[in-house]
């Protein structure tokens, strides 16, 4: 079973796809806001725009584990 995360990366990248797609956006940097209360930035990359893009924000471990 899956619960939902309070700041997803690839869902905020995913957003920010289908915005500009439909043009909601315009194709540069854009801030999501999201569940955690901290925005994340996601940007189109330069060199592959329309296909890649560049996500920021701050990191917080979550998990610890151990591979045995």
């Amino acid at each position: 079973m899956e619960a939902e995360t309070l700041s997803c990366g690839s869902g905020a990248v995913a957003a920010v796809v289908i915005a500009t797609m439909r043009g909601l956006v315009a194709d540069k940097q854009v801030t999501v806001h999201n569940r955690s209360g901290t925005p994340l930035m996601v940007r189109p990359y330069s060199q592959r725009r329309g296909k890649a893009f560049w996500i920021g924000g701050p990191v917080t471990q979550t998990f610890q584990g151990e591979l045995v």
